[in-house]
């Protein structure tokens, strides 16, 4: 299967930036020692649907500058067949 086979390729390359959150416990760990003042305060929003708000062109120029043109090309036509493209 394609989106497989590109996920493999992708996969590795996931949480290789600074703006990378695995999950609630790893944003804890991040915080755990950030000193706030009094009048701070933190805010948790949920996300829904968050696959399907994704904008495809932007997300398809991300990975072409992550990667080779053929892997992109592979990302753009799995993105651009499942039923969540608009």
């Amino acid at each position: 299967m394609l989106t497989k086979y590109v996920s493999g390729i992708l996969s590795p390359l996931v949480g290789n930036i600074d703006s990378f959150i695995k999950d609630s416990k790893h944003f804890v760990d991040l915080i755990k020692d950030d000193k706030y003042e009094p009048k701070d305060m933190t805010v948790s929003f949920d996300v829904i649907s968050l696959f399907t708000k994704i904008p495809l062109n932007e997300a398809i120029e991300v990975v072409k500058g992550v990667t080779d043109p053929l892997t992109a090309k592979l990302v753009e036509i799995c993105l651009r067949s499942t039923f969540f493209s608009f």
